[in-house]
């Protein structure tokens, strides 16, 4: 318990210098730049203090831009945390029928391959639906799901986690 103890005060004790070397970089910029992709892939624990960090600079007066990209999903944690946040969304029509689109071609793509061979059009149509339901505005690591065996597919279809 001890050394649990110890290994968080050391991990808080490197949060804080860095925080503070950011903060003194910013203060040397006119204007700072921040940009951070795939925020929803953070551990919930590790978004939490990245925000509360950057709604921290906010508060400082610092002049950092900051840029943030995730998953829809996201959208209520980031009102809380940062509630003067711009927002632009993704998930328009245009998106939509583009990850339907490269759904449908990276699944053909692996079955004119053999990578992926399922005779069921059904489970193809079903498979690709539920690549582009679950994408939510995203074309990464949701095609991952074509590398996995067959029956791990069947098992997930329509069982995605929502980060």
């Amino acid at each position: 318990m001890e050394a649990k103890l110890n290994e968080m005060d050391q991990k808080l004790s490197r949060f804080h210098e860095l925080t503070v070397l950011l903060q003194q970089r910013i203060k040397q910029s006119e204007t700072f730049y921040i940009f951070i992709d795939a925020l929803d892939e953070f551990e919930p624990r590790e978004r939490r203090v990245l925000l509360g960090l950057l709604a921290s600079l906010g508060s400082g007066g610092f002049t950092a831009r900051v840029f943030l990209a995730g998953r829809e999903s996201l959208s209520e944690e980031l009102k809380e945390t940062l509630p003067g946040i711009e927002r632009i969304s993704m998930m328009s029509a245009g998106v939509h029928a583009d990850i339907n689109r490269y759904a449908e071609e990276a699944l053909k793509e692996r079955l004119q391959s053999q990578e992926l061979a399922i005779r069921d059009q059904s489970l193809i149509i079903e498979m690709r639906e539920a690549l582009t339901k679950h994408a939510d505005g995203m074309y990464v690591n949701r095609t991952s799901l074509l590398s996995t065996p067959l029956l791990t597919i069947q098992v997930s279809l329509g069982h995605f986690p929502n980060r």
